[in-house]
């Protein structure tokens, strides 16, 4: 018996939204093969921890993300099905809102944090591991998008170890931001 197959979505791509390009992000397709619908999936802050953002019906080629926060970085893949049978997923894309050169499909890494103690005290020991060697910028942010700290920069080959000193951090929730030409992770961090 042979099963019917279901391509992925074609042409699928992210833009940011011409009215409000700071709070909305555009996901787009090419409407193919006629299925019944659409699951759009999405992660905040990192490309691992995808949760059903929303459900189509099948004659849909667009969904509008709103209420966004530009200091975020999303990340989204979706699928098609019909009846009971779906596609594979598209592949990752990612977009902070308001940058329009933002949009990267395939090209980054997927970097490994580990933070301990999380949360901390007085201090927390960083452990990065990259897939493939990079020049990175880590910063620590506060939950508004300021940038609180400036850790590291330079070139990571497979992993490094970093300490986090608090010094005169206040305690509350931030979020550690690794970048570079092939690398964008985030880790939340708490103090304590």
């Amino acid at each position: 018996m042979k099963y019917e197959v279901l391509p992925e979505p074609e042409d699928y791509d992210l833009e940011p939204s011409v009215s409000n390009p700071y709070t909305r992000i555009k996901i787009k397709w090419t409407l193919d093969n006629n299925p019944s619908g659409y699951i759009i999936e999405r992660s905040v802050g990192d490309s691992l921890n995808f949760e059903k953002l929303v459900e189509l019906a099948g004659n849909k080629f667009y969904y509008l993300d709103n209420g966004l926060d530009s200091s975020l970085t999303y990340y989204y893949r979706m699928y098609s099905f019909k009846d009971l049978i779906r596609s594979g997923y598209t592949v990752i894309k990612w977009m902070q809102p308001g940058n329009s050169s933002g949009v990267i499909a395939n090209n980054l890494q997927t970097a490994n944090i580990t933070v301990i103690p999380n949360p901390a005290h007085s201090s927390a020991e960083i452990e990065i591991f990259l897939t493939v060697p990079d020049q990175v910028n880590v910063s620590l942010f506060n939950i508004s998008g300021e940038k609180v700290y400036d850790l590291f920069t330079g070139k990571i080959i497979k992993n490094r170890s970093l300490i986090l000193k608090r010094g005169n951090i206040p305690a509350g929730l931030y979020l550690l931001k690794i970048s570079g030409s092939k690398t964008l992770k985030y880790k939340k961090l708490t103090f304590y």
